[in-house]
């Protein structure tokens, strides 16, 4: 079961999120209870069906124009530092006024690990 759940966390990375599915899938035929699978999978299936993006605001209440609940943020870009509410506001802020498509990848590409969390 682990190992099919690791499959679903690798194709999950890659964007293979149909493939991901069903290895989250496989792995809870064999091991209904693996919360690793259950987590992964409801990300997925979020991504899939439009409710969640790969990455959006930090706070949800931020003031910003509305999107739709990421994955990652633009304060996952720096995870090893402890950031405090203001300074999640301000990354926002910044990301929402100079969005463009690079950061996005910037932010995912930093964090592929991070996404089973």
């Amino acid at each position: 079961a682990d190992a099919l759940c690791n499959r679903g966390v690798v194709l999950q990375r890659l964007g293979r999120l149909d493939e991901a599915l069903a290895a989250y899938g496989a792995t809870l035929k064999l091991e209904p209870a693996n919360v690793t699978a259950h987590f992964n999978r409801g990300n997925v299936l979020r991504l899939l069906t439009g409710r969640s993006t790969l990455v959006s605001y930090g706070q949800e209440e931020s003031g910003l124009p509305k999107l739709r609940p990421g994955l990652l943020t633009p304060a996952d870009a720096h995870p090893w530092l402890n950031l405090d509410a203001r300074t999640v506001r301000h990354l926002d802020f910044l990301y929402a006024r100079d969005y463009a498509l690079e950061k996005d990848i910037r932010i995912l590409v930093g964090n592929l690990r991070r996404l089973d969390r």
